[in-house]
C-alpha cells in the first residue's frame, strides 16, 4: 500500500503532505454513538488463493430481441460492446455471443485476444447483431452453456426485459457456476432490478450506461475489465455490527438502519463503505468466504474518531435512502422486493423530513428570509426609446 502525497500552498509555499497506509480501514461515530460509517478496503493480491486469473475466459452476450428496437437501444449496444473490445485484457481468451429466442456465437469456443479475433468480433456484430431475435430467452442459453461445466466470465448487455424472470432467478440461485456482468443499456425504463439480481446472485457487478452520459463509459468498461481479471471465490459477504449494549436504543429511529442492505462482492482495491444508525457500536467485521476458509476484517472505534454535529446522521440517513430506491432488497423475486419498499416508504419520509435529504416520496423549497433594510447593491434605473420599425408595403402580383 504505497503512501498518497498530496501538495497544499500555505502562504504561497508548497507544503507536500504524505499520507501513509490511507487505505487502512477505519470508522467514524457520531458523538452520540448512534450512528456510524464503515470503511473497508481489502487488499489481498498477495494471497494465492485470490490472485488475479491469468487468462481470464470472457463471453460477451448481447440482447437482440426486439425490444431492443425501441429508442435505437440495439445501436448504443453495439457501440458498447466495440468499446469492450478495445479494453479487454490483452492475456484473454473471449467470445461472443447475440441471443433472443435462440443464441448464435460467433466460434465454437473461446479463442485468444488477437488482431485477426478482434476483426472477426467486430465485424461480426455489425452484421448479425440486429433488434430481431424474438423474445429474451437467457435462461435457454445459460442451461446449454452450464452443460459444458466451465466457469467463464459473462458480460451481459440488455434492457432486462426477459421471458420467464423468475425460472431465470430460481435456476442461478442455485445452479451458478459463472459471473455474469450485466450491463443495462439505454435508459431508465430498463428492467435494472432483474439486470441487479443477476449481478447479486452470480457475485459479479452492475452497471448502468447512460445515454447521456456517454463520456463515462470509457472509465466503467476499464473498471469492468479489472474485475473480472480478479477471483470469482468470494460468498457470503457481511458486515457485522457489534452491539454488545441493546439498552437504551430508540425505536423512533430507522429499523432499516444499515446500508447496503447485500454486499454481493468483494474487489481488490475496492473501498467498500457501510452506514447504519447503530446504538452503542464501536466495532464492526466485515466477514467472507473464499475458497472454503473464512476471511475477517475487525474495525474498532477510539474515542478520537468519534466526531460531533449531523453530518454522519444526514450521509447515513441519504445512503439509506439510496439504497432503498435504487438498491436490492431481495433477490429472489421483484415483487416481494416492491413489496419491501412499499413498507418502508413511511418510515423513508420520515427519515427524509427528519434529515431534509430529498426522496422520491419529498421535496423541499429553500426560502430566504432577508432583512428589510439589507442593502443588496445599487440599483440604477434606465430608460431606453422604443424603436419601431414599419413593415414594408407588398404588391401583390
Amino acid at each position: 500500500m504505497g503512501p498518497g502525497n498530496i501538495i497544499i500552498k500555505i502562504n504561497d509555499h508548497p507544503v507536500l503532505f504524505t499520507c501513509f497506509y490511507q487505505n487502512l480501514p477505519n470508522i467514524k461515530l457520531k458523538s452520540t454513538i448512534k450512528t456510524k460509517i464503515v470503511s473497508f478496503y481489502p487488499e489481498f493480491g498477495n494471497d494465492d488463493r485470490l490472485a488475479k486469473q491469468e487468462k481470464p475466459v470472457i463471453n460477451f452476450i448481447l440482447d437482440c430481441s426486439n425490444s431492443l428496437s425501441e429508442n435505437n437501444l440495439i445501436r448504443l449496444s453495439k457501440k458498447l460492446f466495440l468499446l469492450m473490445l478495445n479494453y479487454m485484457p490483452k492475456d484473454c481468451i473471449f467470445n461472443v455471443t447475440i441471443f433472443g429466442t435462440d443464441y448464435h456465437s460467433l466460434f465454437p469456443f473461446p479463442l485468444a485476444n488477437t488482431s485477426q479475433t478482434v476483426k472477426q468480433a467486430t465485424q461480426f456484430i455489425l452484421d448479425q447483431a440486429a433488434a430481431n431475435k424474438g423474445n429474451t430467452d437467457l435462461l435457454n442459453f445459460i442451461q446449454k452453456e452450464d452443460t459444458l461445466n466451465r466457469s467463464l466470465n459473462y458480460v451481459l448487455i440488455s434492457d432486462g426485459h426477459m421471458t420467464r424472470p423468475n425460472e431465470l432467478i430460481a435456476y442461478l440461485a442455485e445452479h451458478s457456476k459463472s459471473r455474469i456482468f450485466t450491463c443495462s443499456i439505454g435508459n431508465l425504463t430498463n428492467n435494472n432490478h432483474l439486470l441487479k439480481s443477476i449481478a447479486n446472485l452470480t457475485k459479479s457487478h452492475f452497471n448502468f450506461y447512460d445515454e447521456k452520459n456517454q463520456s463515462k463509459w470509457r472509465e466503467k468498461i476499464e473498471d469492468l475489465m479489472d474485475k473480472i481479471e480478479q477471483p470469482a471465490a468470494l460468498s457470503d459477504i457481511r458486515i457485522e455490527w457489534q452491539n454488545f449494549d441493546q439498552t437504551n436504543i430508540d425505536q423512533d429511529t430507522f429499523d432499516y438502519n444499515y446500508a447496503p442492505k447485500q454486499i454481493n462482492c468483494l474487489f481488490n482495491g475496492r473501498r467498500v463503505l457501510a452506514y447504519g444508525f447503530m446504538p452503542n457500536c464501536q466495532q464492526a467485521l466485515l466477514r467472507a468466504s473464499i475458497n472454503g476458509y473464512e476471511f475477517e476484517t475487525v474495525v474498532t472505534c477510539p474515542e478520537l474518531m468519534i466526531t460531533k454535529g449531523d453530518l454522519i446522521h444526514k450521509l447515513t440517513a441519504k445512503a439509506l435512502i439510496d439504497d432503498w430506491q435504487h438498491g436490492i432488497l431481495c433477490s429472489d423475486d421483484k415483487i416481494q422486493n416492491d413489496l419491501l419498499k412499499q413498507k418502508l416508504k413511511d418510515k423513508i419520509i420520515k427519515l427524509s423530513q427528519k434529515f431534509s435529504i430529498v426522496s422520491d416520496y419529498t421535496s423541499f423549497i429553500a426560502i430566504e428570509d432577508r432583512d428589510p433594510n439589507e442593502w443588496t447593491g445599487e440599483q440604477i434605473e434606465m430608460t431606453r426609446p422604443l424603436i419601431y420599425f414599419p413593415t414594408w408595403p407588398t404588391n401583390n402580383v
